[in-house]
């Protein structure tokens, strides 16, 4: 999810990069939140079928971000069911403290 936040912070600042850097970066977000839905639906068990409809609807504007808040609360669902305490940004701080 944090390609989201880099994303939008990426387009407000746009008119401090040139043409060729924007989209390089744009590129490289797109790539890198294509890559993130793809690893958590193939760990959550979901078929071929359903990755692909999940990336294509990526590109349209409102849609994407219905598909990064399914996809996240899935996510969180899947980490409830193994033992993990999960809030609403992730995974609690005791957790990522312990040894």
């Amino acid at each position: 999810m944090a390609s989201l936040e880099i994303s939008l912070l990426l387009f407000s600042f746009k008119f401090l990069f040139n043409d060729t850097l924007f989209s390089i970066c744009s590129g490289l977000l797109l790539f890198l939140m294509i890559f993130g839905i793809l690893k958590i639906l193939s760990n959550l068990g979901e078929k071929t079928i359903f990755k692909v409809i999940y990336i294509i609807l990526l590109f349209f504007p409102l849609l994407n971000l219905f598909v990064l808040f399914s996809v996240n609360s899935r996510a969180k669902k899947y980490l409830k069911e193994q033992g993990y305490n999960v809030g609403a940004l992730g995974l609690k701080d005791a957790f990522l403290t312990a040894p």
